[in-house]
Parts: C-alpha cells; structure tokens; sequence
C-alpha cells in the first residue's frame, strides 16, 4: 500500500475543469491566460495536452512544459509523421474548431 501510495504522487493526476468552471492554460506564445470550460474541440485539446491549471500559479509553474509541447515539430514526441500529414491534422481540427465557434455563436450548424 505504502508504494502505491508513493507512486501515486510521483506521477500528476491532470485536472479536468467541470462545465462552465474557470482554468487557466499556457498558450503557444507563453502567455497564461483564464479560460471558462466548455466541452469542446480547443478545451479538450488543452486537457489533453495536460495544459488545463486550477489556478494562474500552476499554469506559470508549467509554463516551460506546456510551451514546449505547443510548439513542437512533427515527429518530436515519437510519433513519425510528416510535416504535410501534421498540416493536414491541424487544418482539420482548427476547421472543426471553427465550425463548433461558429455553431456556439448561432453562425452556422455543426459539421
């Protein structure tokens, strides 16, 4: 019981804020900024990414980490893709990010 317990604090549990709660992120330029949680497309890429903080200090003390993967190239954390592939899932998500902004605001229906 005593080693699960240790292990258990060696290795951070990520935080996933509740609907409509505050949190903060470490966006791709470094700055933290506060966020309120919706369950969609960026929200859910940010947790995944462990970059959702309970408050402004932990999202400052993760600052580097986050950063980091924000801004990695392809291929850097193991996965063997290529820079035209990685292009192409990033359009794809920002275009479904897109239309989930624009299905929020009353713009036009989900995709």
């Amino acid at each position: 019981m005593e080693e699960i317990k240790r292990i258990d604090e060696e290795i951070p549990i990520k935080w996933k804020p509740k609907e409509g709660q505050e949190y903060w992120y470490v966006s791709s330029d470094g700055s933290v900024s506060l966020m309120r949680w919706r369950d969609n497309a960026l929200c859910n890429f940010y947790f995944e990414f462990g970059n959702c903080f309970s408050t402004k200090q932990a999202a400052s003390v993760n600052k580097l980490e986050s950063t980091r993967i924000l801004t990695l190239e392809p291929g850097e954390i193991g996965v063997k893709v290529t820079r035209k592939e990685a292009e192409a899932d990033f359009l794809g998500a920002l275009l479904n990010i897109q239309s989930q902004l624009k299905a929020a605001i009353g713009g036009e229906d989900e995709r």
